[in-house]
């Protein structure tokens, strides 16, 4: 490249004058520029990427948004406070059933999730099947179905669900919905009909 192909290239703002140079020249240096564009792009990504985070963090900023992280913070207490109240895994729900063998428990709680007439939740290695939506018997709720047939199929399911169905919610002008179903079914629907149109 010539003296006068490397003087166009550096312009001023990056406007760049290549008129006067032969037409191969002018390619070349539409070339280099865009290849120079994106090498900085490249740079800048991995500033974002790799550098600012580490960066970030040894000066002890943040690296997550502060109500990120509340909300996270509130979601593991709300789960943790659900696993402190009575729930259910196969051993111990096939106890209650008297059934002969946890695989058995397993196969009906399976068949129940299907008709969506109870949810599971996971935990790690485990499943939590939550104790209020049965009853003394280890039966599902009947008054908990139209509940679980609304939100189960937009996909509001596990903790969601579990939180959702045993919280006071604003639907309900701060009642709790599997409270409310016992004694207002509509009510407790018509909450959960709305929640489900979030989705």
């Amino acid at each position: 490249m010539t003296k006068a192909t490397m003087s166009a290239l550096r312009g001023n703002d990056e406007v760049f004058e290549l008129d006067a140079l032969p037409e191969e020249e002018k390619a070349l240096a539409l070339h280099l520029l865009a290849a120079s564009r994106e090498l900085r792009r490249s740079a800048v990504r991995e500033l974002r990427d790799t550098d600012l985070p580490r960066i970030m963090g040894l000066a002890g900023m943040e690296l997550i948004e502060p109500a990120a992280l509340e909300q996270a913070r509130r979601w593991t207490s709300l789960c943790a406070g659900l696993l402190a109240t009575q729930a259910y895994d196969y051993s111990t729900l096939s106890e209650l059933r008297k059934a002969s063998r946890p695989s058995a428990t397993r196969t009906w709680v399976t068949r129940r999730r299907r008709d969506m007439r109870m949810f599971t939740v996971p935990d790690g290695n485990r499943t939590i099947i939550p104790a209020f939506q049965l009853d003394s018997a280890g039966e599902p709720r009947t008054d908990l179905a139209p509940l679980l047939a609304t939100l189960l199929p937009v996909g509001i399911d596990g903790w969601e669900l579990w939180i959702w169905l045993t919280s006071p919610t604003a639907l309900l002008s701060g009642d709790v919905p599997e409270v409310v179903v016992v004694s207002n079914p509509q009510r407790a629907l018509t909450a959960a009909q709305r929640f489900a149109a979030r989705r």
